[in-house]
């Protein structure tokens, strides 16, 4: 009952993608202050009316409001002490949502939310840049949900 109800006030859930952390990590490689899409592999978890990609992207089948919620857990490649920004960018332009972590590494958490406003067909993805120097990503789990809201 509680999911229903749930359903009906924010709206069709259109698609979510969780890492498949097991065996092994994804690494995305990293340049000093130069954002990069975020390597991850994915298997589809809900994938309602939504096209998912096992490289992470979600693409909208309609024009609307959505809510993106994302998280993310992620350590340094190396032990120095390293800031993190993980964006969500739409069609790879600029970032719509930002979220950051410091690391070092240590696995840590990140999550993103907020409202968009996309046209059909648009992609979403999620870029990370480190903003210390060149130490690599290590995704250990990832997810990423788009509701339709109106």
């Amino acid at each position: 009952m509680i999911g229903r109800t749930m359903n009906r006030r924010l709206g069709k859930i259109y698609g979510g993608l969780i890492n498949n952390a097991s065996p092994t990590f994804d690494t995305t490689t990293l340049s000093a202050s130069t954002p990069a899409k975020m390597v991850r592999t994915t298997v589809a978890g809900i994938t309602s009316g939504v096209t998912a990609s096992t490289d992470g992207k979600l693409t909208v089948p309609a024009s609307g409001d959505y809510l993106l919620t994302g998280t993310a857990q992620a350590s340094s490649a190396n032990s120095s002490n390293n800031v993190y920004e993980f964006a969500a960018r739409v069609n790879d332009l600029n970032p719509v949502v930002v979220g950051r972590i410091n690391n070092n590494n240590v696995a840590k958490s990140v999550s993103l939310s907020g409202y968009l406003t996309l046209s059909a067909s648009d992609v979403v993805d999620i870029w990370v840049e480190n903003q210390t120097d060149a130490d690599n990503l290590i995704i250990a789990q990832y997810n990423l949900q788009l509701t339709k809201v109106s």
